[in-house]
């Protein structure tokens, strides 16, 4: 998967249309707003189909997708670890989800999306995964982010990334420093 160069800032709409598609996904799983989310029940509600590879290394590619007949497949790099996994596993879902289309194949022969794609499959499967409401009380309440990361299949990379979206940065900052 490309990584995504000059993609648009996050706007509140953009954020409210990430939020709202990942709201969606989670329902498909019967996941409230505030539940932890299996990657591999959401993949098993669109009928996808996952294979694994390895022998590459996961910074360089961490998944990719394709459609063949009308069905997803999905292949999973399992050099990873299992927070990357579910990450990875919800970006190429969104990339179905969202019906993107690769501009183009790589060296390699992987589909690259363009930058503004990439994001809102990056991040919509980061909302999957990290609510914006467990986010915030995390921050507000001051929980253990490795705890809440781990709770829910993510890493604290991820969370931090949320953070950062949610624009809880500053807060996060004060309630670390306090």
């Amino acid at each position: 998967m490309a990584k995504a160069k000059d993609a648009p800032p996050i706007s509140k709409e953009l954020l409210d249309h990430l939020h709202c598609h990942a709201d969606q996904l989670r329902v498909r799983v019967g996941a409230g707003n505030e539940e932890s989310v299996d990657a591999f029940e959401i993949a098993k509600s669109f009928d996808a189909r996952i294979e694994y590879f390895d022998g590459l290394d996961a910074k360089d590619i961490s998944g990719a997708s394709i459609v063949e007949n009308g069905i997803l497949k999905i292949a999973l790099n399992r050099n990873q670890t299992p927070e990357r996994m579910n990450v990875t596993l919800l970006e190429e879902i969104c990339h179905y989800y969202y019906r993107h289309q690769p501009e183009k194949l790589d060296a390699q022969g992987r589909q690259q999306f363009n930058a503004k794609n990439e994001q809102e499959a990056k991040q919509t499967a980061a909302a999957i995964l990290l609510p914006a409401v467990v986010v915030a009380k995390t921050v507000f309440q001051r929980n253990s982010i490795e705890d809440v990361a781990s709770a829910y299949g993510a890493s604290v990379e991820l969370f931090m990334m949320r953070v950062k979206v949610l624009g809880l940065w500053d807060l996060f900052k004060s309630e670390v420093a306090a």
